[in-house]
């Protein structure tokens, strides 16, 4: 009998280049995430809470906390980022339309890269 792949005995393939940079990303993404979420709640503070402001600041922050999550599971090799990023681009461009912004043009295409990447990465192998 052949062994599997990935058997327990062998261990995981060495991180291509890309895929450390994919787990830097999404590390630097949700750091930024948040603190573009800290800016806002600051901004309610200083100028006056809106429920704008608030919906941004706690938007941002759920961003990059959910961003950091990616990162973590990039770095374990799960493929359920994929699905995880995927929702986390669409509610962007939801959100962005339910308080009035329009198409979010960056969130379409940094969220098209970053799955293409993922995707790639799968093909290869490093994430399942």
């Amino acid at each position: 009998m052949t062994p599997s792949p990935m058997s327990s005995t062998q261990e995981p393939p060495t991180p291509t280049r890309n895929f450390k940079a994919v787990v830097n990303y999404f590390k630097i993404g949700g750091i930024a995430g948040m603190v573009f979420g800290l800016i806002h709640a600051g901004s309610m503070v200083a100028q006056g809470a809106t429920s704008l402001r608030l919906g941004d600041a706690l938007f941002n922050m759920l961003l990059g906390v959910t961003l950091l999550g990616c990162s973590w599971l990039v770095s374990k090799g799960k493929g359920i980022v994929i699905g995880v990023f995927v929702l986390l681009i669409l509610s962007a461009i939801v959100y962005s339309f339910a308080v009035g912004r329009g198409f979010n043009f960056v969130a379409i295409i940094l969220g098209a890269g970053f799955t293409w990447e993922l995707l790639s990465l799968r093909k290869k192998g490093e994430i399942r």
